[in-house]
């Protein structure tokens, strides 16, 4: 047991360092809001495209697109969202807040701590069932959450969606197109020069540090508003949801990486995309920030006892 723990500490701990890192750098008036809109730039623009691209591309990709677990997780995070979207009203009568907690109910930071939690935990190859994920669940996420935001919030003054500007975002998502540009480049045999190789590889390795620099750049810890209803969300989003997903999983029979890559995707806390979507949608946008500063803490505590006891289950 003392193994599991030490072994998931040193997994989840380095994550934590960084945020806290970017937090206290904030505090002490070294970066602002601009270094966060720069960095942000930089990581999923540039970096984390990277990182995926080289990821994919250095191991065998056959059977890259696992059917079951695409299929699972999708009808998992459908089944989520449709719970929650007829559930949070009966007990949150605000409709903004209502919508918030939905959203921020199922929808985590996955393609940031997904891609660096799966390659720390498995490692290059390990992590492919977890990076298969992305190009099919960020549009479904992304799709579920602008319904349950607008469909809950009530409010005719809403920014309209824009479904096609919507779709040309999810299609042209440098992450995705990342992961399909090496899928394409594997597929055709494509051998990159060594420079090509060594400065993708130098990019990618930005993607970890500046992004949970910058994400603990943007935590503020002011008058948390509707603790309980952030404490009740954050249960739901990371003990409730993952024990009710992971579990018929497991008896379903996944590997050892495909139920790591379910775990990271429904055990992930909330990012601050979820803040940015509630923002321009006028939901409760204030609510959704206490949100990602409870759910990451959280996570500290809730990852780390997810990763043992999958250990100690001998699950991976």
């Amino acid at each position: 047991m003392l193994t599991n723990f030490i072994v998931s500490l040193n997994a989840i701990a380095p994550l934590f360092i960084l945020i806290a890192i970017g937090y206290i750098l904030k505090r002490i008036g070294k970066v602002d809001e601009a270094f966060v809109k720069q960095a942000n730039y930089i990581v999923f623009k540039v970096s984390l495209p990277m990182t995926l691209f080289d990821t994919v591309y250095a191991v065998d990709i056959e059977g890259f697109f696992d059917p079951h677990l695409i299929a699972y997780a999708t009808i998992a995070l459908i089944a989520v969202a449709a719970v929650m979207f007829f559930v949070t009203p009966k007990f949150i009568a605000e409709p903004t807040t209502a919508a918030s907690f939905a959203q921020s109910s199922f929808r985590g930071n996955f393609v940031l701590l997904g891609s660096v939690l799966s390659l720390q935990l498995f490692g290059p190859a390990g992590s492919l069932p977890t990076i298969s994920l992305i190009p099919v669940v960020v549009p479904v996420i992304m799709v579920l959450s602008i319904i349950v935001l607008r469909v809950l919030s009530q409010d005719p003054e809403a920014e309209k969606v824009n479904i096609a500007k919507v779709t040309i975002e999810i299609v042209t998502n440098p992450v995705i197109v990342g992961i399909l540009a090496a899928i394409l480049c594997k597929t055709l045999d494509v051998t990159l020069p060594a420079m090509a190789t060594t400065s993708i590889n130098y990019l990618g390795t930005l993607a970890t540090p500046l992004a949970l620099i910058a994400l603990g750049v943007q935590l503020q810890f002011k008058g948390i508003e509707k603790f309980g209803l952030v404490l009740a969300c954050t249960a739901i989003k990371l003990i409730a949801v993952p024990l009710l997903v992971l579990t018929p999983a497991y008896f379903i029979g996944f590997t050892s990486y495909e139920m790591g890559a379910l775990f990271i995707l429904f055990s992930a806390p909330a990012g601050i995309s979820n803040y940015a979507l509630a923002y321009s949608m006028k939901c409760d946008y204030e609510f959704t920030g206490h949100m990602v500063v409870v759910s990451t803490l959280s996570s500290l505590v809730t990852m780390i006892a997810g990763i043992m006891i999958f250990k100690t289950l001998g699950v991976f």
